[in-house]
């Protein structure tokens, strides 16, 4: 009786490693590159990697922990700008973000030497809708309301960089962490829409779209801050699941 009871727990034991190990195993239908190709050829290729994954990205890859794009939840994100001209605290919530996979990707630059990845992206157009919580005031303009928001961005070009740095996983082999994440972006035009109080809104609806260069302007540090959280989180959840050899095997 206690030997079949050892051999019962050994063979859960297998099988939970079995699990553990075919679960972080890359998809078939992502295709990999070896990292021993020149370097143009390896950002091209990691380019077109990508690119086969764009009908994927709409209802979530769960294997990668990349969630549904279209459209992309997020339960709440906050700003805070309390210099300048611009003296806001706003909080949005419920927020759903459309257009994120009908990207471009203009170009892929990957350098293992210094563990260095960049890629630059285009989103001819990117709709978002949320509930808002807005205090503080634009130039002279005092604002406060809440109610829910519709946002219009075309021409967006985001460029995100990261630094990262090989540490030996938990199924011992090496796997990538970002030591740092910068984002950039450029809007080509952006418009807003702020229900509730009708008064008020009527007002910051125009103040916001009249001068919408200026405030973005202002809020990017905030906006690049929250980008970065994101595209941090997925990307480092994947680092997490995929060791190197995984991810770029020779």
């Amino acid at each position: 009786m206690v030997k079949l009871s050892i051999f019962i727990i050994l063979l859960a034991i297998h099988q939970a490693y079995s699990e553990s190990t075919h679960k972080n195993e890359i998809p078939k239908y992502i295709h990999v590159c070896n990292r021993n190709l020149a370097p143009e050829q390896l950002n091209e290729c990691v380019r077109r990697s990508i690119l086969l994954l764009k009908p994927r990205l709409s209802r979530g890859i769960p294997q990668l922990s990349l969630p549904p794009c279209h459209p992309l939840y997020l339960p709440k994100v906050s700003f805070s700008q309390e210099q300048g001209p611009i003296n806001l605290n706003s909080t949005y919530t419920n927020i759903k973000v459309y257009g994120l996979s009908d990207f471009e990707l203009q170009s892929v630059k990957i350098d293992l030497k210094r563990d260095f990845f960049q890629l630059k992206m285009l989103f001819p157009e990117l709709y978002m809708t949320a509930d808002y919580l807005i205090a503080g005031q634009l130039l002279m303009l005092p604002l406060q309301g809440k109610g829910q928001s519709y946002g219009n961005y075309t021409e967006v070009e985001t460029t995100a960089t990261l630094h990262c740095e090989r540490v030996l996983g938990l199924d011992k082999q090496e796997h990538f962490i970002i030591q740092d994440l910068s984002v950039d972006f450029t809007i080509g035009n952006a418009k807003w829409k702020f229900d509730g109080d009708n008064e008020l809104c009527t007002v910051m609806n125009k103040f916001i779209n009249d001068n919408w260069k200026l405030i973005i302007g202002e809020m990017r540090p905030a906006i690049q801050g929250a980008m970065a959280k994101i595209i941090g989180k997925i990307t480092g959840k994947i680092f997490e699941l995929y060791s190197i050899d995984k991810l770029l095997p020779e």
